[in-house]
C-alpha cells in the first residue's frame, strides 16, 4: 500500500505538470496569434463616418429647376426643328423667292358663295378691294407696256377659289372701259359659268371648235381660225354664237367649257387653240383663261404656252415643294410666269 500510494501521488504531481505546460502553451498560442495579425492587418481610417443631417441632391426646388430648364430646350429644339423642316409658305416673299416671279398681290380668297354675292361684299372689305384693283392695275400696265393681255390663271393648291378671282379681276377690267372675255379652258372641271351664275345652256361649248375646225393654215386662204370658223360648216355657226355676253356687265364676256372632255389634252395640246386664242387677243383688251393646275395634269402646260404669260395662285397651304416643282415645270417648258397673288390668312 505505501508503495502505491508514492506512486499515487507521482502521478498526480505529474498531471499537475502536464496541465500547466497545456495553459502555457495555449496562452502562447493566443498571443501569437494576435501578434500575427498585427503583422498581416494593415488598416488605415481613411474619413470618420458620418451622419447626413441636410437634405441630399435633387432637392424639390432643384427638381423643379431641372423640369423647367429641360423643358425649355426641348421646346428650343422643337421650335429649330420644326423651322427647318417646315414646308409650308410663311409669307409672300418667301413665295416670290421659291417662283422667282413678282407677287402681284396678297389677298384672302373670295367667301363661298355665287360671283356676285362675292363681289357685293367687296365695297364693304376696302382692304380686299384694294387688293383686288392693286391686282387689276398689274395687269393694265403689262397690257399696256408690252401688250401682253392673253393671260392665263392656274393655281398650286386644291382649294383657291381660282375662278372666282377670275371673275373678280374679269368685272374690274370690264369697269375700267377694257373690252373683257373670260375663256374657260379647264376642260376637266371647267366652273366659270359657275362662278357667274349663269345657264350653261345658254351659250354653246366652244370646244366644239377645237374638235370639228380644221387648223389654220391647212387651207391656204386661211389666216385665222376665226375667219375660218365662220367660213367652216354651217354646223359650227358663227364664233360669236360661242361668246356670251355677261348681264349687267360693262364688256365683259364669257367663252365657257361646260362638260368634262376625255381629249382634253388633244385639245390643249393642239394647233386649233392656239390659234383660237391668238385671234381673240386682236379682238378684246383682255383674254383671260382660266386653266387648271399646272401640278395637276399637263393640259394647262400646254395651255400656257399659247398665253402671253399666266398668273399662279398659291396660299398658305402650298407646300414650298410644290412652288418648286412649279418653278422647274415653268424652266423645262418655258412657260412665263408673270407674277404670283398669294393668300394671305384673315
Amino acid at each position: 500500500i505505501p508503495d502505491r500510494q508514492l506512486t499515487l501521488s507521482g502521478l498526480q504531481e505529474q498531471e499537475m505538470n502536464l496541465v500547466s505546460i497545456v495553459g502555457t502553451l495555449h496562452s502562447k498560442l493566443v498571443e501569437a496569434s494576435v501578434r500575427e495579425s498585427e503583422i498581416v492587418s494593415n488598416v488605415n481610417i481613411i474619413q470618420t463616418p458620418t451622419f447626413p443631417v441636410e437634405p441630399a441632391f435633387p432637392t424639390g426646388w432643384q427638381v423643379v429647376l431641372i423640369m423647367m430648364l429641360t423643358g425649355s430646350l426641348l421646346g428650343a429644339l422643337n421650335v429649330v426643328g420644326r423651322r427647318l423642316l417646315h414646308h409650308q409658305l410663311d409669307n409672300a416673299e418667301v413665295v416670290s423667292q421659291l417662283l422667282n416671279a413678282p407677287v402681284l398681290g396678297s389677298l384672302a380668297w373670295l367667301p363661298d358663295g355665287s360671283y356676285r354675292t362675292s363681289l357685293g361684299r367687296l365695297p364693304e372689305e376696302r382692304t380686299q378691294a384694294m387688293a383686288y384693283e392693286t391686282i387689276a392695275t398689274a395687269l393694265r400696265v403689262r397690257q399696256e407696256d408690252g401688250a401682253q393681255n392673253l393671260i392665263g390663271f392656274t393655281s398650286l393648291s386644291k382649294q383657291g377659289r381660282r375662278s372666282a378671282l377670275v371673275a373678280a379681276l374679269a368685272r374690274l377690267l370690264a369697269n375700267c372701259d377694257h373690252s373683257v372675255l373670260v375663256v374657260d379652258a379647264d376642260f376637266r372641271n371647267g366652273s366659270v359659268l359657275r362662278e357667274f351664275g349663269m345657264d350653261s345652256q345658254a351659250i354653246g361649248d366652244f370646244t366644239e371648235l377645237l374638235i370639228n375646225c380644221p387648223i389654220p393654215g391647212e387651207r391656204a386662204e386661211s389666216k385665222s381660225l376665226v375667219a375660218y370658223a365662220k367660213a367652216a360648216s354651217a354646223t359650227l355657226g358663227s364664233l360669236h354664237s360661242y361668246i356670251e355676253k355677261v348681264p349687267d356687265e360693262k364688256a365683259l364676256y364669257l367663252m365657257s367649257s361646260r362638260h368634262p372632255h376625255s381629249a382634253s389634252y388633244e385639245m390643249a395640246s393642239g394647233k386649233a387653240l392656239a390659234s383660237l386664242l391668238d385671234s381673240l387677243k386682236e379682238e378684246f383688251d383682255f383674254v383671260l383663261v382660266d386653266m387648271g393646275s399646272i401640278l395637276g395634269g399637263p393640259e394647262p402646260l400646254m395651255t400656257a404656252r399659247a398665253l402671253d404669260g399666266f398668273i399662279a395662285l398659291c396660299g398658305v397651304e402650298t407646300s414650298k415643294d410644290d412652288l418648286r416643282a412649279a418653278r422647274k415645270l415653268c424652266d423645262t417648258h418655258t412657260l412665263n410666269l408673270m407674277g404670283v397673288i398669294f393668300k394671305s390668312p384673315r
